[in-house]
C-alpha cells in the first residue's frame, strides 16, 4: 500500500515549524530530509525515521519500512511537533556523514573476500544475498559510474554459478563478491545518511575491488553478455 496525498500533506504540515525539512518521492513512498540528511521517510501511511542510539531514550515503537529493510522507529504523535523536532535533530546529529579512511575500506574488503569463497561453494545461500541485494537496489538511488555497474555485478556472479560464463579468475569472482556482500550488510561503517554521499562507504568498496581488477572482468562480461544476447 502506498502512502496516500492526505497523509503525506499531514505530516508535512506538522514539519512546516523545522526549517531545513525536504522531500522526495520513491516509488509511492517518501523520502524525508533535514539539512539534507535522510533522517526517515513516510512508508504505508507511517513517518518512520531511523534508529540511532541517542533516540532510544524516546521508547518509540519498531517497525520495518519495506520487506528487508532495516528496522525504524514509529512516531504515530505526528501532531507532537515539539517532540517531533527533536527527535529529528537527535537523529540527524548522530546520522552526520564522516568519509571511511582507506584502510578501512580495504580491511572490510579482504574480510569479504573470505566470507565470498565460502558463498562461492554454495550456490543457493548467494542466491538469496543476491536477491535480497536486488531489492535494496530498488530502494537506494543508483549514481555514478562505480554503482552503476552492480547490476552487471550481479548478473556476472549469476552466470558465473550456472557455469555460462568462467573466463574470469576465481579470486576476481571472490572480490566482485566481497563488494556485494558489503553493500548489502546491515553493518556500515557509515550510516547511510545522504543518497550522494550517505553511501561514501559502499563506493569506496567498490572502488578497491574495480581498482584490484574487477572493472576489466566486468567489461570483458558485459561484451559476452551482449555477443550472447543475455539480459541482466
Amino acid at each position: 500500500m502506498a502512502t496516500s496525498k492526505e497523509y503525506l500533506n499531514y505530516v508535512l504540515d506538522n514539519l512546516k515549524s523545522i526549517d531545513g525539512i525536504t522531500h522526495r518521492p520513491m516509488m509511492g513512498e517518501y523520502l524525508l530530509y533535514y539539512h539534507n540528511i535522510l533522517f526517515g521517510g513516510i512508508y504505508d501511511d507511517r513517518l518512520l525515521i531511523k534508529k540511532v542510539p541517542s533516540t532510544e531514550k524516546y521508547h518509540l515503537e519498531e517497525a520495518i519500512p519495506y520487506d528487508g529493510a532495516k528496522p525504524m522507529y514509529y512516531f504515530e504523535d505526528v501532531d507532537n511537533q515539539d517532540l517531533l523536532k527533536e527527535i529529528i535533530i537527535d537523529t540527524c546529529q548522530a546520522l552526520k556523514p564522516n568519509k571511511i579512511t582507506k584502510e578501512e575500506a580495504e580491511n572490510a574488503y579482504e574480510e569479504g573476500c573470505k566470507e565470498a569463497k565460502k558463498l562461492l561453494k554454495d550456490p543457493d545461500r548467494l542466491e538469496v544475498l543476491l536477491q535480497k541485494l536486488e531489492r535494496k537496489l530498488k530502494k537506494i538511488p543508483i549514481v555514478g559510474d562505480t554503482f552503476y555497474l552492480v547490476p552487471a555485478m550481479i548478473s556476472l556472479v549469476r552466470s558465473y554459478l550456472k557455469k555460462e560464463y568462467t573466463e574470469i579468475p576465481l579470486g576476481s569472482v571472490a572480490g566482485i563478491v566481497s563488494a556485494l556482500i558489503y553493500i548489502l550488510s546491515p553493518i556500515d561503517l557509515v550510516p547511510d545518511a545522504i543518497p550522494a554521499a550517505g553511501y561514501l562507504d559502499d563506493a569506496a568498496i567498490l572502488v578497491i575491488c574495480l581498482k584490484a581488477g574487477a572493472k576489466d572482468d566486468i567489461e570483458e562480461y558485459q561484451k559476452w553478455r551482449d555477443k550472447n544476447n543475455k539480459n541482466i
